[in-house]
């Protein structure tokens, strides 16, 4: 187990900085994933924005989940991804 990165969390909740370092993320791709309707679900608490243990977990299946599909059928997604950019 790597000691620079903390294992993900099974319950709990994340602030956005504990969930970035966690999955290996920068602060604005995971801004960008929201933009883009693929962020995982957060909530606020008080005035703090934070993505709980199973929102992470759900999250995750579904990125898990759309790479299988990409893998299956790449020409729909690199043409889905040229128009959208890098």
């Amino acid at each position: 187990m790597s000691l620079e990165h903390p294992p993900v969390r099974q319950g709990g909740a994340y602030t956005i900085q504990e969930f970035c370092h966690a999955h290996r993320l920068s602060r604005s791709k995971l801004y960008q994933m929201w933009d883009e309707g693929i962020g995982p679900r957060w909530m606020y608490v008080g005035t703090k924005r934070l993505i709980s243990g199973e929102a992470a977990a759900d999250w995750r299946r579904e990125r898990e989940q759309a790479a299988a599909a990409e893998a299956e059928n790449p020409e729909r997604y690199q043409r889905r991804r040229q128009r959208r950019g890098p």
